[in-house]
C-alpha cells in the first residue's frame, strides 16, 4: 500500500489567516535541562494548516466537529486538477467531474501547494457549491487555506455547511496523483470546536 501523506507540517512557517496566530511549541520541562521528562505546551488556531470546517463554524447552532461522522472523513475520494488558481464556476467544475460524483472531493489548484492565505486565488464560486450540493458529495477538499476566494461573506462556506458537506482545507496535494483513492482525515477529538487540524492521509491500494 501507498501512502500520501497530505497534511501540512505545523511549525512557525506554516501559513495561517490573517489575523491568526503561528502554531508555537513552548517547552514546559526538559531532559536537557535536567528534568525527568520534556512536555510541551501547544498554541494553535483550529483553523490552522491542513483542518476540517465544521457547520458551527458559521451556524451558531451548527454541529461541531465532534458530531461530523468518521464516516464522511474515511472512505473513497477522487482527486482532481483545478487549474492553476482562478476559482472555478460551475460550468467549469461539471466536465471535470466523474460520473456519478464522488462522496468525497480533493481539488488540486496549481501545483497543489498550500499558499499564504494573502497569495490564494483558487476556489470556487457559490454556484459550483451549488452544483456539489445537488451532486450529494459529503466533503470537499481545497489544496489552499479557504475553499473560496478571499471574501468577508463566506458565500461558498453558507452554502457547503449549510448541505451538511464537510470541507477540508490547507491539504497538500503536490505529491498526489489525479485519481480514485481512499481518504483519511481525522481531526482532534475535541468538543465544541467549529473547526480543528487533522491528519489526512491518501492511499493507494
Amino acid at each position: 500500500m501507498t501512502v500520501h501523506d497530505i497534511t501540512q507540517l505545523l511549525g512557525p512557517g506554516t501559513p495561517v489567516w490573517p489575523g491568526d496566530t503561528p502554531p508555537t511549541v513552548t517547552r514546559t520541562s526538559s531532559i536537557e535541562a535536567g528534568d525527568l521528562c520534556t512536555t510541551s505546551w501547544l498554541s494553535v488556531s483550529a483553523h490552522v494548516g491542513t483542518h476540517i470546517d465544521a457547520p458551527r463554524h458559521l451556524f451558531a447552532a451548527g454541529a461541531d466537529t465532534e458530531a461530523i461522522p468518521l464516516a464522511v472523513l474515511v472512505g473513497p475520494c477522487v482527486v482532481l486538477a483545478a487549474g492553476a488558481g482562478q476559482p472555478l464556476s460551475a460550468a467549469e467544475l461539471a466536465p471535470l467531474l466523474p460520473d456519478p460524483a464522488p462522496e468525497r472531493l480533493l481539488l488540486r489548484f496549481g501545483a497543489g501547494l498550500p499558499p499564504a492565505a494573502d497569495g490564494w486565488a483558487g476556489g470556487l464560486l457559490p454556484d459550483a457549491a451549488d452544483l456539489l450540493v445537488r451532486l450529494g458529495v459529503r466533503l470537499v477538499g481545497v489544496s489552499g487555506p479557504s475553499v473560496e476566494p478571499p471574501g468577508d461573506a463566506l458565500p461558498v462556506h453558507l452554502r457547503l455547511l449549510g448541505a451538511g458537506i464537510v470541507i477540508l482545507e490547507g491539504i497538500d496535494l503536490s505529491g498526489a496523483p489525479d485519481g480514485p483513492h481512499q481518504l483519511v482525515c481525522a481531526p482532534l477529538r475535541w468538543a465544541g470546536l467549529d473547526g480543528a487540524p487533522c491528519r489526512a492521509l491518501l492511499l493507494e491500494a
